[in-house]
């Protein structure tokens, strides 16, 4: 009897710890590992061949799921109106109702990315944890919700929402 205690228990731990990895590698697995610039440089190039073409639509939007690597800076402030606008036009075209972004992102936070600055919007509850966890200059994983809009009048906005961050 006390064996197939034993026995249970184990299993149960495994099943559980197994359960947990899974968990995060799928999540993991879900963000693909881009270099920044590289991301930029393309969505640049894009823009730049449409601007180029008047006789085909100039706007265009798009999303993706990134893992970058960064360094906070810790810099913050409010989330710049024309980005939070953007981002809900590409929210609503992609994911439905915009109004879903409402209270979820007040804040940007500056992170130094292959040697630029950049600001990046956070989800709310992350902001005390990357506070709390993350010292500045250290080098992070950020998961983003990469959305990228090129508006009628030729404005690019490549915005990277942070969804989850862990230390490299």
């Amino acid at each position: 009897m006390r064996s197939k205690i034993i026995l249970t228990t184990i299993l149960l731990v495994l099943t559980l710890h197994s359960y947990g990895q899974g968990s995060w590698e799928n999540w993991d697995r879900n963000y693909k590992e881009k270099d920044y610039k590289e991301i930029i440089n393309a969505e640049k190039q894009y823009a730049d061949s449409v601007e180029q073409n008047k006789e085909i639509p100039q706007y265009y939007s798009r999303f993706d799921k990134y893992k970058i690597t960064a360094k906070l800076i810790g810099e913050t402030r409010p989330i710049d109106c024309e980005v939070f606008m953007s981002m809900k036009r590409v929210f609503s075209l992609f994911f439905g109702n915009p109004s879903r972004l409402d209270g979820l992102i007040f804040n940007e936070y500056l992170f130094e990315i292959d040697g630029s600055e950049v600001w990046m919007p956070i989800q709310v509850q992350l902001e005390n944890p990357l506070i709390n966890e993350i010292d500045k200059g250290t080098e992070t994983f950020l998961y983003c919700l990469f959305l990228n809009e090129h508006n009628q009048d030729g404005k690019l906005f490549n915005t990277f929402l942070i969804s989850e961050f862990r230390k490299k």
